[in-house]
């Protein structure tokens, strides 16, 4: 089973996380065995906006488990925050070793 971590920053877009949430449980309802789990993680462990204003609460409290993860999905706001914590850092390069990582931002940005 592949496992994908949605990393939300402040003013992600929220369709493009709903749409990758939807389209793993499509896949999943319509696969005799389950082919995708997912998590949501969030730097700094903390509910964070998104670009429609909703407030969003991390799935998962760290990066504990971060071995396991196979797709990273960022999704940003109009730009990366100046910081970028560790735990992050870490989790994201052994997701891009191991299967591959996607950033997601606004359209021409």
């Amino acid at each position: 089973m592949v496992h994908v971590s949605f990393v939300l920053f402040p003013g992600f877009p929220m369709l493009a996380y709903a749409l990758g949430c939807a389209a793993l449980d499509t896949a999943n309802r319509l696969s005799p065995e389950p082919l995708f789990s997912y998590d949501t993680r969030i730097p700094g462990h903390q509910p964070v906006r998104a670009c429609n204003g909703a407030l969003v609460d991390p799935g998962q409290p760290n990066w504990d488990g971060a071995e396991d993860i196979d797709l990273v999905m960022v999704l940003c706001g109009d730009a990366m925050p100046g910081r970028i914590p560790n735990g992050f850092r870490l989790s994201y390069r052994g997701s891009q070793r191991r299967m591959g990582a996607l950033a997601v931002s606004p359209p021409g940005r």
